[in-house]
């Protein structure tokens, strides 16, 4: 691979093969690093049912660019801009590596610009949406329920959560912050280079068991709570009370609600449950087969001649020191995995499975209580497909 420092058509990140210290090296052209060209180019918008895109201003989600007051019916997305990466490895080091234009390289992995929405899935008139309307994302329904309500927004472009678009969103995180913890704390200050630093908090989890008149409750964020950010990555202050069968104060919790280019808790608060993906254990290799979808017509098909097979993980539990670091860079370990890491180190997110003959789904980032478990890097793949859980709710996608 050369020295990754000399060439001009990227930027990426390097890091060892286990990379204990989570902080990456940042390679390829320097001064895109303080630009981002790729992740600066994620804009919030609004879509109609039919498509229609209109932008909202950068740092006023109450209007548009044209300075005409937003329409809070409609889906607000973000806007993932064309580019292309690729992850290559050596004996010793991985590279992870973005480019504007088409490198021409084989294996190079093409995204094509879609939408991952503002905020995680709400229910409107038994459709899925990305609305900002004081309520808190759905939970607790099948991902067959969540499809079929993501559908219901008008074509099947619209869809319900992919791991897809999630290994794309931690892959931009990844290359932008160039660090393994997405849970680290986070830091608006630039570094003396002007690159970002830190990672995106704690997030929604960890405070404790969140409690409503008694019962246990974990879809606690109202969607749009960190609408005063724009476009921009931070975090918002957000207050919990717990509360007795009477209705009584009981505690209270506090959380710094993240938000990554626009995009509302892209890990915690809720699992997010995708529609691309079947896990298959294979007795023969004794490991599980990641299956994925890309066909919009057979998405959250049960039949695995629908799936194609993306690469073999372990059916191992625990802290990730490896990922299976093939051209797509996945983010769940290889089926030989050793494990060994924790909450700070090398990986830093759990990785739950199984060796059940019962095919499942992703479930990816953790829920309200799941601590320093939980980030962009969190997979779980314990859960059969049409299971639901009142720990479990999705985003919803358009795929143009």
């Amino acid at each position: 691979m050369g020295d990754n420092n000399v060439f001009s058509n990227y930027y990426g990140v390097s890091f060892p093969l286990e990379p204990q210290n989570t902080l990456m090296t940042r390679i390829g052209y320097m001064p895109w690093h303080k630009s981002l060209p790729i992740q600066s180019k994620m804009k919030t918008c609004t879509i109609t049912s039919d498509g229609t895109v209109k932008y909202i201003n950068a740092s006023d989600r109450t209007k548009y660019e044209d300075g005409t007051d937003r329409d809070m019916t409609l889906n607000t997305m973000v806007e993932i801009p064309e580019f292309w990466y690729k992850c290559m490895k050596n004996d010793t080091d991985v590279f992870l590596n973005l480019y504007v234009n088409d490198p021409k390289l084989a294996d190079v992995e093409h995204v094509t610009k879609f939408y991952i929405s503002a905020y995680e899935a709400t229910t409107v008139d038994d459709k899925l949406m990305s609305v900002n309307n004081g309520s808190t994302p759905t939970v607790s329904i099948s991902r067959t329920t969540m499809q079929s309500r993501a559908r219901a927004n008008g074509s099947e472009k619209w869809n319900m959560y992919t791991y897809k678009a999630h290994r794309i969103l931690t892959i931009l995180y990844l290359v932008e912050y160039a660090c393994t913890n997405s849970q680290a704390t986070y830091n608006a200050t630039l570094t003396s280079e002007g690159y970002r630093q830190g990672g995106l908090g704690a997030g929604v989890t960890g405070a404790g068991q969140p409690v409503k008149n008694g019962s246990n409750i974990y879809s606690i964020v109202p969607c749009g709570t960190t609408d005063s950010l724009g476009n921009a990555t931070g975090v918002v202050s957000f207050t919990w009370n717990n509360t007795n069968a009477e209705g009584a104060t009981t505690s209270t919790f506090n959380y710094n609600v993240p938000s990554y280019r626009g995009i509302e808790n892209p890990f915690g608060h809720v699992w997010k449950n995708v529609i691309d993906v079947l896990v298959h254990f294979n007795s023969t290799d004794n490991c599980n087969d990641v299956m994925m979808n890309s066909n919009l017509a057979t998405f959250g098909s049960t039949t695995i001649g629908d799936y194609t097979l993306q690469g073999q993980t372990s059916i191992k539990e625990g802290y990730k020191k490896q990922l299976i670091y093939n051209s797509a860079f996945d983010l769940f370990p290889s089926k030989t995995e050793t494990f060994g890491a924790n909450t700070t180190t090398y990986w830093c997110d759990y990785n739950y499975t199984n060796n059940s003959t019962s095919d499942r789904t992703f479930l990816l980032g953790g829920s309200v209580a799941y601590g320093g478990t939980a980030g962009l890097l969190l997979v779980h793949s314990d859960s059969g497909l049409g299971g639901s859980d009142a720990t479990v709710g999705t985003r919803l996608i358009y795929i143009p």
